[in-house]
């Protein structure tokens, strides 16, 4: 389910709420795409760590964690900055993934 939020300045993003398979293929060039720095750091700071122990193979293992986490903490981050479900429903949507899942 993709769901649009929009905040106080009329600046939209469309966030999909559920397990992120771009994340699962493509790593941190997903948050990356999305102007989300903080994430894109996190992402990369982990890649690099588990490259630097000698576990190559684990960065796709850390991948499927942040597949499985990442729309939620992306859709928590924006509910931060201000961004709210650009209806009534989209918000009550969103307001229940990150409080639920």
């Amino acid at each position: 389910m993709t769901v649009g939020m929009e905040n106080s300045y009329g600046n939209r993003k469309d966030v999909k709420l559920g397990f992120s398979w771009t994340t699962l293929f493509f790593g941190f060039f997903v948050p990356l795409s999305r102007g989300d720095w903080k994430w894109t750091g996190i992402m990369i700071a982990v890649n690099i760590v588990i490259m630097m122990i000698g576990l190559g193979n684990a960065v796709a293992f850390a991948n499927g964690v942040f597949s499985a986490i990442y729309n939620k903490l992306y859709a928590q981050d924006l509910l931060d900055k201000g961004y709210r479900g650009i209806n009534g429903e989209a918000h009550q949507a969103v307001i229940n993934y990150v409080n639920n899942s």
